[in-house]
């Protein structure tokens, strides 16, 4: 719960004082002493002293529209078979799921990233380019996970080349990659321009630590190399910017992952006041206190 004028819980003195003025009263025994109890009253007025200071709770809300880009890794060890049928088509099967599932007033983009970041499809309203785009997209080459950052931020109009700063509520990166960053630019610079954007890169790390590459599947002849992905990277991104951060290790999860982060961008928080609420209390003690004083002076 969060106050809007804090200062105005001073109130809550006069209680305190009433308190104290009438145990100097008691102590004297005045045959004018108030005869009915003043609990209802003291707490009346403590509950008035809370609702001038506009007491407010954040809650859950439908987040009407947003825009969200997803910078989708294409590097060579996306072929990797430690999750089935590979890498590459587990995230292209649950990136069209996500598709299917985000609020009709949400944008899409997406990004895809190997060597370098390819801006594939500008955010739309029509799934139909997003869906086209991640259906294209064909693993080979290293792994430029800032050079993702970058892209998916000109694409919602809120990188260092920007001409006009932009307003970035409701907008979001979700970046997933199997592994660490090997080529472009500092994923640390990357996360930082996010940060200072404020916009948020939510972040899937695929594949199991025991991955492995069939070097065959990339045209550089019998063997294999390991793979592992690299979550921790991936875990500071999304720390930097205000995103999560989670770990797939099979297609199963990686769907889950989706439809998580899926409900967390297309909902906000929003404050909800109180002050009614309280000030509702506070007439009912009061009223109570009142109903009992006219009761014991009756009787």
């Amino acid at each position: 719960m969060s106050l809007e004028w804090p200062i105005a819980l001073l109130a809550l003195a006069l209680p305190v004082l009433l308190i104290g003025l009438l145990w100097l009263q008691r102590r004297r025994e005045s045959r004018y002493a108030i005869r009915f109890s003043n609990v209802g009253v003291l707490a009346a007025l403590a509950a008035l002293a809370v609702g001038l200071a506009r007491p407010s709770i954040s809650v859950s809300a439908q987040r009407k529209q947003g825009t969200v880009v997803l910078a989708l890794d294409r590097s060579g060890s996306m072929l990797a078979q430690d999750v089935p049928p590979d890498r590459i088509t587990a995230s292209r099967d649950a990136a069209q799921r996500f598709i299917k599932n985000i609020p009709d007033g949400f944008r899409v983009g997406v990004v895809s990233f190997s060597d370098t970041a390819n801006a594939d499809s500008a955010p739309s309203f029509d799934r139909t380019s997003a869906q086209r785009a991640i259906a294209r997209i064909q693993a080979g080459g290293g792994t430029a996970i800032g050079d993702a950052i970058e892209a998916s931020l000109g694409m919602l109009g809120a990188n260092s080349t920007a001409r006009k700063k932009v307003n970035t509520k409701g907008r979001a990166i979700l970046l997933l990659s199997d592994g660490s960053n090997t080529a472009g630019i500092d994923i640390s610079t990357a996360a930082t321009a996010a940060k200072r954007a404020g916009v948020p890169v939510y972040t899937i790390a695929l594949g199991t630590p025991n991955g492995v590459l069939d070097l065959q599947a990339i045209g550089q002849g019998p063997g294999t190399i390991p793979v592992p992905p690299d979550p921790e990277a991936l875990k500071a991104i999304a720390h930097e910017t205000g995103g999560e951060s989670f770990t797939a290790l099979d297609a199963s999860t990686l769907k889950r992952v989706y439809d998580h982060i899926g409900m967390r961008v297309s909902s906000t928080k929003q404050q909800k006041e109180l002050t009614f609420l309280v000030a509702g209390l506070a007439a009912v003690l009061l009223a109570a206190a009142v109903g009992s004083s006219w009761v014991l002076r009756v009787t």
